[in-house]
């Protein structure tokens, strides 16, 4: 199903599997949601980013295999709609770890505050 990014947090809580780039975890998520007006490759650490061509959600913590210098870039244009609230955790994970992303209660419709653990 392709929904606009406002509608993302209806999915959350979301299990999965966790992949790598480099610095970048993203993980694939039940929904297709297609690039915005505002989508960019470049974004900051720990920005969370809904990464249309994969149907996935990504993490950038650090410098990609793509990035010049210290920036954070994605592979292609993603959707942002949030930052993540617990930065030692995305550090840590590697391929395959499984991961529960949920939503912070109480956080403003407009940015997003998504809570990452680990193990589930």
């Amino acid at each position: 199903m392709n929904i606009k990014l406002d509608k993302l947090p209806e999915i959350f809580p979301v299990k999965a599997q966790a992949n790598l780039s480099g610095k970048e975890v993203y993980f694939s998520v039940p929904i297709s949601v297609s690039a915005e007006a505002t989508a960019k490759t470049l974004v900051k650490p720990r920005e969370i980013c809904c990464w249309p061509p994969e149907n996935a959600i990504a993490i950038c913590y650090s410098p990609t295999p793509l990035s010049n210098g210290n920036e954070c870039r994605l592979a292609s244009k993603a959707n942002t709609f949030g930052q993540l609230n617990e930065p030692q955790a995305v550090a840590s994970v590697r391929a395959c770890d499984p991961i529960l992303m949920s939503l912070i209660d109480g956080i403003e419709s407009a940015r997003y505050a998504p809570s990452l653990i680990l193990g589930e």
